[in-house]
């Protein structure tokens, strides 16, 4: 795996996602489609990476062919982001982080796709929530490619400072060594050993959870398959309400696959899809499912994605 096909996007489970969300925003005049965006809390603390869930419905009662390159990297999603100092920059990410770079696809009358981008770190303005003080996220999609996005309304969110725990973790996971390792684009010996750090002796902390997902991903991407296992296996037991549970699933999946694992992956896969129908990620893992033969012997172990 490239390092531009991979590191850093998916969705909280499901019901917990909606019944916590914070600030809705939508866009009333799109024609049949209907985009909105929303975040799982209104606070956050700094350089705690931001979840946003984006969803974009099909209010019309045809089949509409839309563009589903969700990933930021190919500029039809984009986030303008306004902090409390009032500078405004629009987020760049420094390679492709998540796994939803599908093409095009028919979304049939009253459907909905989502996908959740993970915000943390900008090409040109590193860690994107590094004051504190409240933020402002505007949402863009240009769902048709046509050069016409759809815009969803702002999304506040107010960062603050961390205390306790948080603190001491903060201190390890800030800094350009750290943020880059985060986004993909850095092989920092340091990085890997403060967010190492971070994940056993401050499990408990807010950034625990995504530095196993970007340790597992340097794992996976440097071939160290077990490594990489227990990484995102620690997520799906320790952090259940991880915003990018569908896109581990996933990833583990692949593993699965690649280490002759079939139940396992079969299994996982089969949890993405009945847990986020409606995600990106879930249409990525029916068409990897199509490819597995069941294995002649062994089930499945270890952690797996299950529904509310």
């Amino acid at each position: 795996m490239k390092r531009t096909n991979c590191v850093v996007a998916q969705v909280l489970l499901w019901s917990l996602f909606v019944s916590r969300v914070a600030t809705v925003a939508q866009d009333a005049e799109s024609g049949p489609l209907l985009l909105r965006a929303s975040v799982p809390k209104a606070s956050i603390k700094k350089a705690e990476p931001l979840p946003v869930l984006v969803e974009v419905e099909n209010q019309s009662q045809a089949t509409v062919p839309i563009v589903s390159l969700f990933e930021p990297v190919y500029g039809f999603l984009r986030f303008h982001i306004v902090q409390p100092d009032g500078d405004e920059f629009e987020y760049q990410p420094i390679s492709t982080v998540s796994l939803a770079n599908l093409n095009k696809t028919d979304l049939s009358a009253g459907d909905v796709i989502t996908h959740t981008e993970l915000l943390l770190y900008s090409a040109n303005d590193g860690y994107v929530f590094s004051q504190t003080g409240v933020y402002s996220v505007v949402v863009s999609f240009d769902v048709y490619g046509n050069g016409h996005p759809l815009n969803a309304k702002s999304l506040s969110v107010l960062v603050e400072d961390p205390e306790g725990i948080d603190n001491e973790a903060y201190s390890l996971f800030y800094g350009t060594d750290q943020g880059r390792f985060a986004a993909g684009n850095s092989d920092s010996v340091i990085a890997k050993k403060n967010f190492s750090e971070i994940s056993t002796k401050y499990a408990n902390s807010r950034y625990a959870g995504y530095c196993e997902f970007y340790l597992g991903l340097y794992y996976l991407e440097k071939h160290s398959y077990p490594e990489a296992e227990t990484m995102l296996q620690r997520i799906l037991l320790e952090h259940p309400d991880f915003p990018l549970v569908a896109d581990v699933g996933y990833r583990l999946a692949k593993y699965y696959v690649q280490t002759g694992q079939n139940n396992k992956a079969i299994e996982s896969l089969a949890g993405v899809i009945a847990t986020y129908p409606k995600d990106v990620i879930a249409q990525k893992a029916k068409i990897l499912l199509t490819t597995i033969t069941p294995s002649a012997l062994g089930g499945a172990t270890g952690a797996s994605i299950s529904g509310p």
